[in-house]
């Protein structure tokens, strides 16, 4: 053996000793920061004894270890009650559109019965000169006062030298007229008649009328 190791065996031994028991609280102070709070240990008398012997052994024997804890599995079930959709549907209105209806105005023509006629006479000048045309208008209408536009009209014009007859003409409207020339059968200041006479339909009807020429 060395000679320096047997000089200095004890010393190495009593290192030794020293180290093991500094290994020994480290693990001691390891394992309780480490360990949950309900580790089961031994009794606090029994560690510390264990650390005042100073023996990793004794520490190992004095410890005892935490129980094996079994996590509880924890199920939450989470209902969902579906939401609920509500719909609102508004009735459908329906609309009626009525067309105005338009009457288209309806003519009534009444024929009627012509059960009479009636005529006038007027000249175009009551007080004419020589050599100048006078006019003799008639009107023509049935009892129903509607104007006849076919009648038969003549008007009978009487001079002092005799009678003058002319047809007269239809101008529309129940209206019918008849000219002629002052002459040398008229005198100055001799009245001149002039007799209408209107036929229709088996209806007569008469008028007249007169002027008196001028001084010439």
């Amino acid at each position: 053996m060395n000679p320096w190791i047997q000089t200095h065996k004890r010393d190495l031994m009593i290192a030794g000793a020293s180290i093991v028991g500094t290994l020994a609280i480290v693990a001691i102070v390891f394992a309780i920061v480490n360990l949950p709070a309900k580790t089961e240990l031994g009794s606090a008398t029994a560690i510390e004894q264990a650390a005042a012997t100073g023996t990793a052994a004794d520490v190992a024997a004095t410890t005892t270890a935490p129980a094996a804890t079994t996590p509880t599995a924890t199920s939450t079930i989470t209902t969902t009650k579906p939401a609920v959709k509500t719909t609102t549907t508004s009735p459908a209105v329906k609309t009626t559109t009525v067309k105005p209806t338009t009457t288209k105005p309806t003519t009534v023509t009444t024929s009627g019965t012509v059960r009479s006629i009636t005529a006038t006479a007027s000249v175009s000048d009551y007080a004419p000169n020589d050599r100048e045309t006078v006019t003799i208008t008639s009107k023509v209408k049935d009892n129903n006062g509607r104007a006849v536009t076919s009648a038969t009209v003549t008007v009978m014009v009487g001079y002092r030298q005799g009678t003058q007859g002319y047809k007269m003409t239809s101008r529309g409207s129940g209206v019918y007229t008849a000219g002629f020339v002052m002459g040398s059968k008229s005198y100055p200041g001799y009245r001149v008649t002039a007799n209408v006479t209107a036929t229709y339909q088996g209806k007569t009807a008469t008028a007249s009328t007169s002027f008196i020429p001028s001084n010439y």
